[in-house]
């Protein structure tokens, strides 16, 4: 962990765009009981064995110590938060230690476009699947801890046959809008209400909500496109959306859509559509809210991943500059100080050298962090970091950075409460998991390919580990020696925390 000097630009942001302008109803959690918890056919006998005796896996070697000191689980809290994993095979949750680990659904969330946080709902007490059968896609939510699975809607009739048969038909744009795009979000706070895209009447995919509280569907009207990636305001008083087609002439893949169709806001309580300024580009270009009315977007292009950076009223649809030069990369945001991560590449045509910046809007100077472009932009939000992949992770505010052990072979980073990192390393073909505490230096605690890691957020002491074969460990302090919890029993590359179910 390094304190990271600022040193702020020679200029405001208002002066930067001047300057570069110009230039190129919700269900009580079932009481734990003293045991695994297994839903019926879910587990063989000898899954559930493994679950309850912790057993070293050969090649890995965690502490026969760390294992017999371990008091065994005694069941899940029954008032969260819980440790997600996610993957084809379904769906596990487990205490913050990663004690008690129970399966509470057989296929993951059915979309690889919609991040595993983003389907949890903002209370905790529920997690939204899309499920496929022979004729079609269901939207289904699990409630946890219970695993209790509800029916929400039918998203849209359409068999694989006819998708094979009839793949540049309306019904397949739809069916393409509803899969190929995040297309479920749930009302931020204490509500209830989930949004989603699916095929009703007509030839398009439209916007949705469903209201748990009230058991009430309402459908958002709009025009012909295809209603793709719905994003809930802070306070949950407006729902942004987008609108995409297909035109012809088709080329070998349907992916290569037109440019945006449009870009709309509607208001929560009246279904009221506000029009927002157009994008440019093929890309939904929405980076973060600044407020409750206001957000950040950018138009893209062939020769430009980001530019005409700015700010979005979201009543008035007006739209301030911020930045109009190019970016060599998506900027990431942060929602803990409304902070912004931009790289610069080299030829932006614009004041800045090349770099990475973070800036807190609307005032600060934009300060340097990297003197190198970065390859990929994120917001980490389990780590609660940046991360300028593939250099180094930086808070919110800049004042700290992290460096990966092995520049170059080193990825899923994972950064606890207390600055724990841990990262998993790949050399030669091999994996493994490097471990570092502030003041301290790097060791392996893990050797094998691992797939999702996540730290406890509730003490930051324990590191929840998952192997690409699906055994679940948790290495704790003092001495992170890994103790092996149970076996998922396949591939889960996606983690997560929920809220604590209010």
């Amino acid at each position: 962990m390094h304190i990271v000097r600022k040193i702020a630009a020679p200029f405001f942001l208002a002066w930067l765009v001047s300057s570069c302008s110009g230039n190129p109803s919700a269900v009580e959690p079932v009481p734990p009981t003293p045991s695994v918890f297994v839903q019926s056919g879910l587990l063989s006998s000898s899954t559930k064995e493994s679950m309850q005796t912790p057993m070293p896996e050969a090649g890995l070697a965690p502490s026969e110590a760390a294992a017999a000191t371990t008091a065994a689980p005694t069941g899940l809290n029954p008032a969260g938060p819980y440790a997600v994993f996610e993957g084809r095979e379904g769906i596990w949750i487990a205490n913050p230690d990663g004690s008690f680990p129970t399966r509470i659904a057989e296929q993951g969330i059915g979309t690889e476009s919609l991040a595993l946080r983003d389907s949890i709902a903002s209370r905790g007490d529920r997690i939204a699947l899309i499920v496929r059968d022979e004729t079609g896609l269901n939207l289904v939510t699990v409630e946890i801890p219970s695993g209790r699975m509800k029916t929400v809607a039918r998203l849209i009739d359409v068999t694989r046959r006819e998708l094979s048969l009839n793949s540049m038909t309306a019904k397949a744009f739809a069916y393409y809008a509803v899969t190929e795009f995040p297309n479920l979000a749930w009302q931020p706070g204490s509500g209830g209400v989930l949004a989603y895209t699916g095929l009703r009447d007509g030839a398009s995919a439209d916007l949705f909500t469903f209201d748990f509280d009230w058991e009430k569907t309402r459908h958002v009207e709009q025009d012909p496109s295809q209603a793709i990636r719905p994003i809930w305001s802070p306070d949950g008083s407006h729902l942004l959306f987008f609108g995409v087609d297909w035109l012809p002439p088709f080329g070998a893949t349907y992916i290569t859509f037109q440019p945006m169709a449009g870009f709309w806001a509607v208001q929560a309580s009246d279904n009221r559509i506000l029009a927002q300024p157009k994008l440019k580009g093929t890309h939904q270009n929405f980076i973060g809210w600044q407020d409750n009315t206001h957000y950040l977007v950018y138009d893209s292009g062939e020769k430009c991943p980001a530019k005409n950076l700015r700010s979005v009223d979201l009543v008035s649809g007006e739209a301030a500059p911020i930045a109009e030069f190019c970016l060599s990369s998506r900027p990431a945001f942060s929602p803990v100080h409304g902070a912004l991560l931009i790289s610069v590449g080299a030829d932006c045509g614009c004041e800045l050298a090349e770099g990475v910046y973070l800036t807190i809007l609307p005032s600060m100077a934009p300060v340097r962090l990297l003197e190198k472009a970065a390859l990929d932009l994120s917001w980490l939000p389990e780590s609660r970091l940046f991360y300028a992949y593939p250099e180094a992770l930086f808070s919110a505010d800049g004042n700290v950075r992290y460096d990966p052990p092995v520049m170059g072979a080193s990825y899923r980073p994972a950064v606890s409460r207390s600055g724990a990192q841990a990262w998993v390393v790949m050399e030669n073909h091999r994996s493994r998991v490097m471990l570092r505490t502030p003041g301290s230096g790097w060791r392996t605690i893990l050797e094998g390919g691992v797939s999702a890691m996540l730290w406890d957020p509730v003490s930051g002491e324990t590191l929840l580990i998952v192997t690409e074969g699906g055994a679940l460990y948790a290495a704790a302090v003092p001495d992170f020696t890994p103790r092996r919890i149970g076996d998922l029993g396949g591939y889960f590359d996606r983690a997560a925390w929920t809220p604590a179910p209010g």
